[in-house]
């Protein structure tokens, strides 16, 4: 049988060096004791790592006391094995590249060991090979393991924070993330930002996928790169809309058909190249949105991601669905996070604000769970006016900002064209 990719001597050259060096453990905080090949050599770096969490001194002798200390300085070979390895280095300048060796080989081990395991699952008929797969990408998605320290020093952080504060001053506008469109939303919001989930609840028929629709509207318009996962409508019920929007013709002439021709010279003279990207799939999982979300920023440059909506989506989660929800909101949250643009995702509110007639509240999303925990914003379309009208006024209340204001803003919703006005 052959032996699994390993490189020992590059595992002996970084426990060398951080034997030898103190400042070594600086570049190496991370790797983790199992990307060691060598039973031995994990640990001893588990010992390392112990001694750096306790604010001890990383030498020799204090690895070598904390082994004895632990019961494991026979199971490494005694000393004679520290003095082996410390003997064979004379340098650690290449411990960045001995560790990007280390890092290499683990994930050659990892993506066998992944693969070996999909083998074995997969000859079995009874399983359910949707969810394999999808569980396979998630265990390959885990294999994080070249991905750099994401801490930051204060003044380099203070530094850039500066530097974004003189970028915005010289410009017009005090906006620090993507315009939403609307003047008063964007002094609330400051724009939407990096990384952050925003939940948009209300009752059904209240606009929101209109609204939303009308934010995305803004930012494609700047050749923005935008995605809509539209789990309700179809791909062409939602470009209805759009097309409503943008060309001012009424809704109801796109269902029916009754296009004068002046509507038809619209329409072709119309310019339709907007970076969007509109994927209808239903139920979508929430394992195959990472997945997607991820391909989309990588391969189309998109900024900015709406979900329609939250409680349509699936996850494995065996729990209750008040334990589903919450799995599928911490994905979105992750998801923002690790891709660095604002996820919006819309959700429906608990009958009892139509029974009291009054502004929702954070306890209204349904089926909550963690929802507003994981939220950075959470806002509510509310309508003030009979929405039968044509013409509908509509506050959307900002109920949580993690790192702004809350408040009250009147929009009208003028439902002929599925356009949002602030006023």
């Amino acid at each position: 049988m052959n032996t699994p990719p390993s490189a020992i001597d590059f595992e002996e050259a970084i426990l060398g060096s951080l034997m030898l060096d103190k400042h070594c453990i600086d570049k190496c905080t991370d790797i983790t004791p199992q990307m060691f090949f060598k039973n031995e050599h994990q640990i001893i770096f588990s010992n390392i790592i112990k001694l750096l969490s306790d604010n001890k001194p990383i030498d020799f002798l204090s690895i070598s006391q904390s082994l004895k200390d632990n019961g494991q300085l026979e199971q490494i070979g005694g000393l004679s094995t520290l003095v082996f390895i410390t003997s064979k280095i004379s340098s650690s300048a290449n411990i960045e590249y001995q560790k990007s060796i280390l890092i290499q080989k683990f994930v050659q081990r990892e993506l066998m060991r992944v693969c070996q395991q999909a083998m074995h699952k997969i000859w079995n008929d009874g399983i359910d090979p949707f969810k394999e797969k999808d569980l396979i990408i998630k265990e390959l998605e885990d294999l994080n393991a070249s991905k750099s320290v994401s801490f930051k020093k204060l003044d380099l952080i203070v530094d850039e924070t500066l530097t974004l504060l003189e970028k915005i001053q010289s410009q017009d506008s005090l906006i620090t993330g993507l315009d939403t469109g609307y003047l008063t939303l964007n002094k609330y919001l400051n724009g939407w930002q990096n990384s952050d989930l925003v939940i948009i609840g209300a009752r059904p028929a209240t606009g929101k996928t209109a609204f939303c629709l009308n934010l995305v509207t803004n930012i494609v318009r700047l050749n923005i790169p935008c995605a809509v996962f539209s789990l309700e409508m179809s791909s062409k019920q939602l470009v209805d809309r759009l097309i409503s929007n943008v060309s001012n013709i009424e809704a109801y002439r796109l269902k029916s058909g009754d296009l004068t021709e002046s509507n038809w010279t619209t329409l072709h003279t119309q310019q339709w190249t907007f970076p969007l990207y509109i994927d209808d799939t239903a139920s979508l999982n929430i394992l195959d949105f990472k997945a997607r979300a991820r391909r989309m920023v990588k391969d189309l440059g998109v900024k900015f991601i709406v979900v329609d909506y939250l409680q349509l989506m699936t996850t494995y989660d065996t729990g209750n669905r008040e334990q589903q929800l919450g799995s599928i909101s911490r994905g979105l949250k992750a998801t923002a996070k690790e891709l660095n643009i604002p996820i919006i995702a819309l959700a429906q509110l608990s009958r009892d604000v139509e029974k009291s007639n009054r502004l929702p509240m954070l306890s209204d999303l349904r089926e909550s769970g963690s929802i507003e925990q994981d939220a950075d914003i959470v806002m509510f379309l509310h309508n003030q006016t009979d929405p039968m009208n044509e013409i509908v006024e509509v506050s959307v209340v900002v109920a949580k900002h993690r790192a702004g204001q809350v408040g009250l803003i009147d929009f009208e919703f003028q439902k002929g064209y599925q356009r949002f006005i602030e006023k």
